[in-house]
């Protein structure tokens, strides 16, 4: 079994994870900046979570905009 430290596809296709990354990047800074968290260590964690799920696993049911509001509206 051969581990690899970069997986293949990122090496076929690097551009799509860039702009999956730079689109995640932007979408926690315009967040942060209106709702002003920053000193809110348990809301920014929770936060980056629910964005890696979504950019990360987007076909997955714990992506779906109704479940990840309402975690996040009970969280």
């Amino acid at each position: 079994m051969v581990m690899h430290i970069i997986d293949k596809s990122f090496v076929r296709t690097p551009r799509n994870y860039i702009i999956q990354s730079l689109l995640a990047t932007v979408a926690v800074a315009i967040i942060l900046y209106f709702v002003n968290i920053f000193t809110e260590a348990a809301i920014v964690a929770a936060l980056g979570a629910s964005i890696f799920i979504v950019f990360a696993m987007p076909r997955s049911v714990t992506a779906q905009s109704r479940r990840l509001i309402g975690g996040t509206l009970l969280g």
